[in-house]
């Protein structure tokens, strides 16, 4: 039998799991896993900036969540966004998503605590692996709450600040990251800003403060084949045997350069898509390109298609 300090706090939190000393041991062994599973720090250089929004209307609590910000980004160029009159949290991340500069953004909670020092670093490494990061979420979906998927596909471990202490909830303890999840807790939630875009928020959906983060992460879901490394990967793979990208070789400055908006959470009229639609020119055929776009109009049409026309003129 393992003797390591988590095996032996895992095996006091089983035979005792209301004593807040087998919690708290727990707790403390907890990191020890995840800072063996953390890789060296990541060069000044190659840290992208982090934007966190968050949404309240407590100065208090935002103060406190700002500050414990702070200090887990102290080497991190980051910036915080605070949204105070939000009707939804739909709407204040939408509106607080429009005015973050960071390549990442962070959607949290204006009631967490940043607890490792080294946040950004780790942030990092698991953006590594998945376009959308939480804290905890469930490998399938069965209700309107994400903790309905029950056991053994609940994942993470949430610490919650109470009193002079913490109150721990440990899903799994799958480290560094848990893989396979569909529907992630809103607690935090962190991706790069294009995905954010691209998803978007639906205040229609969820007008309130509860179910947008399923919401959200099922939707995330549904365009997986496209947002995950391992796709992005293999299309550079093929890029790189010689094609040209028509639309980007003619466009090389476009930031918005869509092809497909989806029907839900307004992507259409915030104009929040992505380039799911691609021309790929031989070298000889890319010698012979004249033009590409894409027939943006065609999509602002009565029942038309989520993707627009994309096309190219060869000489």
């Amino acid at each position: 039998m393992s003797s390591s300090p988590l095996a032996v706090a895992y095996a006091r939190l089983l035979a005792n799991p209301d004593s807040p000393p087998a919690k708290q041991g727990w707790l403390d062994a907890l990191p020890l896993t995840v800072r063996a599973a953390v890789t060296e720090p990541v060069p000044p250089a190659q840290r992208r900036a982090l934007s966190v929004v968050i949404c309240s209307i407590d100065d208090a609590r935002y103060a406190a969540a700002a500050a414990s910000y702070g200090r887990a980004l102290a080497d991190w160029p980051h910036e915080i966004v605070r949204i105070g009159d939000a009707r939804s949290l739909a709407d204040g991340y939408t509106r607080g998503l429009a005015r973050t500069q960071g390549e990442v953004v962070a959607f949290s909670h204006d009631d967490v605590a940043i607890l490792p020092a080294d946040f950004g670093h780790r942030l990092a490494q698991a953006l590594a692996a998945a376009d959308i990061v939480g804290v905890a979420g469930a490998s399938r979906v069965a209700g309107p709450a994400w903790p309905h998927a029950g056991h053994p596909y609940l994942h993470g471990c949430v610490v919650y600040p109470d009193g002079d202490g913490y109150r721990v909830s440990v899903y799994s303890r799958q480290v560094p990251i848990a893989t396979g999840i569909r529907v992630l807790d809103g607690v935090l939630l962190a991706m790069p800003r294009d995905v954010a875009a691209a998803v978007g928020w639906d205040e229609t959906t969820c007008p309130g403060f509860h179910g947008y983060d399923v919401d959200f992460s099922v939707r995330a879901t549904q365009h997986d084949a496209v947002m995950q490394p391992e796709a992005r990967q293999l299309w550079r793979r093929i890029v790189n045997q010689g094609w040209t990208d028509a639309l980007r070789a003619l466009h090389p400055t476009e930031e918005k350069l869509y092809t497909f908006w989806d029907y839900t959470a307004g992507c259409w009229q915030r104009d929040a898509g992505f380039r799911i639609d691609h021309l790929l020119c031989s070298p000889e055929a890319a010698d012979r390109l004249q033009a590409a776009g894409v027939d943006k109009w065609a999509r602002a049409q009565d029942k038309a298609s989520d993707h627009a026309p994309t096309w190219i003129e060869l000489s």
